[in-house]
């Protein structure tokens, strides 16, 4: 039996686990020292409990410290698997990470525990995290590394506004289309493109009038305002027509229009991201007369060395 308490998680190519909250619910994470649970997952099936966790550590960060750690952690899950199902879990997975930031790279990983089977378990380590991590601070590129972490705050910071910028590029509400080279796809119904602004009377309407159906692209060009009401100016791109088609929509027919957050619209949002981020990050290596390898290498060291990021102004 399984039931959904959060998100599914994908551990490495081969785990997915559903949470069970009753098995959960009795560990008290303001209990445990020097560790946060992020993800804690469990499956329940045919008579047998794997558990899955990813965690955040910190202090003594040593192969003795995070050996001790983890074996507080595994007794804890065992322990409570035990009491909810009267039985020992067949399968215990823990993943130990530095931050969040960490977290989202599968390489990043501290130590793991592994238990397959009732009894005994192994803890591996990541020992170029580790050396990385405690090594002595070296020049880099000819930069200090106050300057290397003054140009990795910059690399997240502008990681974060590229991200923020093509969310306004590609809004999910076509009432948010406000400014030129925002896009939009229509998805509800079918809205006229007019040839001229302000043609409210029928005859008017249908002068020039193209009926842009679902999954139209459109891209704001400019707007006015005419006797109180807002009108667009767009490029539409119709499905399986080749050529564009430019002409005035009026923002009354796109208020209720909302862009489904599909995996495509995702998938959008990554490429603008990545385009925005792009010439960021150019200007950024004009400043710092650094090609993009050595901003890459930065960007790497921050993340291993675990930088704070710049405090928000």
């Amino acid at each position: 039996m399984q039931r959904k308490f959060t998100s599914g998680l994908l551990i490495g190519a081969a785990y997915l686990f559903i949470l069970l909250p009753a098995l959960t619910a009795q560990i008290n994470p303001t209990l445990l020292s020097q560790y946060q649970i992020i993800d804690e997952l469990v499956e329940a099936k045919s008579g047998t409990t794997k558990a899955a966790l990813r965690i955040i550590v910190s202090g003594p960060l040593t192969k003795s410290s995070l050996t001790r750690l983890l074996r507080r952690v595994h007794a804890r899950v065992q322990t409570q698997i035990q009491i909810q199902s009267n039985a020992l879990p067949a399968q215990i997975l823990i993943w130990a990470y530095l931050s969040k930031l960490h977290l989202h790279s599968k390489e990043l990983w501290l130590a793991s525990l592994e238990q397959k089977g009732t009894v005994g378990f192994q803890i591996y380590f990541n020992e170029a995290h580790l050396k990385q991590l405690h090594a002595p601070s070296q020049p880099l590129f000819q930069l200090t590394e106050e300057t290397r972490k003054l140009i990795w705050q910059e690399l997240q910071a502008i990681r974060k506004k590229s991200q923020l910028e093509a969310f306004a590029l590609f809004p999910l509400k076509a009432s948010a289309l406000s400014e030129p080279r925002q896009f939009f796809r229509l998805s509800k119904q079918s809205t006229l493109l007019l040839a001229e602004a302000g043609a409210l009377d029928p005859p008017a309407v249908m002068t020039g009038a193209v009926n842009l159906p679902p999954q139209t692209t459109i891209t704001l060009l400019h707007s006015i305002l005419l006797q109180n009401r807002r009108w667009h100016y767009v490029q539409a791109v119709i499905p399986l027509v080749a050529d564009p088609t430019e002409g005035w929509i009026d923002s009354l027919d796109l208020s209720r229009q909302v862009q489904p957050p599909t995996e495509e619209y995702y998938e959008q949002i990554h490429k603008l991201t990545e385009s925005i981020q792009f010439g960021y990050q150019f200007e950024l290596s004009e400043k710092y007369r650094l090609a993009s390898q050595q901003l890459d290498a930065i960007l790497l060291e921050g993340i291993l060395r675990n930088w704070p990021l710049a405090q928000e102004k």
